[in-house]
């Protein structure tokens, strides 16, 4: 095992601490939508496990953060790491890159599901959402594959000493992650009319349309 170092530099800390801090209100949250369920004695829906399994996999980017920070050195300058330390750097982050596609498309889902059982008086909507839904799934396929494939074989993304073939990693970045923001701002704005056409007092529409806009930040 690497040797482990001090958390004690503001890097480090916030690399630390601001994923848990946004790790708690999920699983707060997460929680919360299931005790509700339990209360009323509704059963679980597809966007309930959805959500949870979303949870469990950023447990599981927060636990590779933990050993780039902790076994690996991240938030600390390059000349205080060991040689040896290096791979265990770019190991955890190859797993954070596979975990956060596979997590947040899970998340997309959800809401899209979430939507289909909301809005079922417009015709169109439940069409638009599955089309969605298997634009989120392409996504996350084309972007997983993808990652998994970054450097052939594998072991040469954390070993340099292993000569392999890389993809252009900036201009893989750009695409997915351009295509992944335009995924969220969709799904986050596409109630929008349907709740600025609802009979209701337009105060409600701006709390409504608030709640869908905050996942924006």
């Amino acid at each position: 095992m690497a040797p482990t170092f001090h958390v004690d530099t503001s890097q480090s800390r916030t690399l630390l601490i601001a994923p848990a801090v946004f790790l708690a209100v999920a699983a707060l949250s997460v929680f919360l939508r299931f005790r509700s369920r339990a209360k009323r004695k509704q059963r679980l829906l597809w966007d309930d496990w959805l959500c949870a399994t979303s949870l469990i996999l950023s447990f599981g980017c927060y636990a590779s953060i933990i050993v780039c920070v902790v076994y690996g050195g991240l938030g600390k300058t390059i000349t205080m790491l060991e040689p040896e330390q290096i791979p265990t750097v770019f190991k955890a982050l190859f797993s954070i890159s596979v975990l956060w596609a596979t997590t947040v498309s899970t998340v997309q889902i959800a809401i899209l599901c979430l939507y289909t059982r909301i809005f079922t008086a417009i015709p169109w909507h439940r069409n638009a959402c599955h089309a969605a839904m298997i634009t989120v799934f392409c996504w996350w396929t084309s972007t997983f594959v993808t990652t998994i494939t970054t450097c052939i074989p594998v072991e040469s993304f954390w070993n340099p000493m292993i000569p392999g073939k890389f993809i252009n990693l900036k201009v893989f970045c750009i695409a997915s992650g351009l295509l992944h923001v335009f995924l969220d701002i969709f799904i986050l704005t596409f109630p929008l009319p349907m709740i600025w056409g609802l009979n209701t007092k337009r105060s409600n529409k701006i709390t409504v349309s608030a709640a869908f806009l905050i996942g924006l930040l």
